[in-house]
């Protein structure tokens, strides 16, 4: 099952269980977490008083100097190491194969569904079958970098190509 492919939008290690795994405001966790480093991480914050620009825009703006304002927010994680630990998280259905990415505490919460606790939101995504509906399903993600602004976030870019050739909750349908 992966029905983030369709709403995942980031990765904060902020809320990282006994590894990682949360996106941005799809999943949420509310409290501190261990690190696979054993330190504690506290919940990140956009941090808009730090601005390190590049250059400045004409019609007014910036251009980050995205390096310098990474070195600046003083991460335990560092941006290769936050970026690959995304990409395993990702490996791993974002947590749906290997749950134990997630925090004790870990809650879903979108729009119109949650919150769910961990047990409740696997319950859910195990129902959805996108795996049987789609057998070409490949989310084809790309473009990882790590936010200059809000510490612990990985960013990326997903072009989901598959084929709607299954059976299952979303399978093929015959026209009615």
């Amino acid at each position: 099952m992966n029905i983030f492919s369709f709403i995942l939008a980031a990765f904060n290690a902020t809320t990282l269980g006994s590894a990682f795994v949360t996106a941005n405001t799809v999943m949420s966790s509310r409290s501190s977490i261990q690190s696979t480093s054993e330190k504690t991480i506290e919940p990140s914050t956009i941090n808009n008083d730090v601005t390190i620009a590049e250059m400045k825009c004409e019609a007014g703006g910036s251009i980050l100097d995205e390096a310098a304002m990474l070195a600046e927010q003083n991460f335990p994680i560092s941006p290769n190491e936050l970026i690959s630990k995304a990409k395993q998280a990702l490996v791993k259905d974002c947590g749906v194969l290997d749950p134990s990415l997630w925090a004790d505490d870990f809650e879903f919460c979108a729009p119109y569904v949650g919150p769910l606790s961990k047990e409740r939101f696997l319950e859910a995504a195990n129902g959805f079958q996108i795996y049987d509906s789609f057998s070409d399903f490949d989310n084809r993600y790309f473009g990882f970098n790590v936010d200059p602004i809000e510490p612990g976030r990985v960013w990326f870019m997903t072009r989901l190509r598959a084929t709607n050739d299954g059976l299952g909750l979303f399978g093929k349908k015959e026209p009615t």
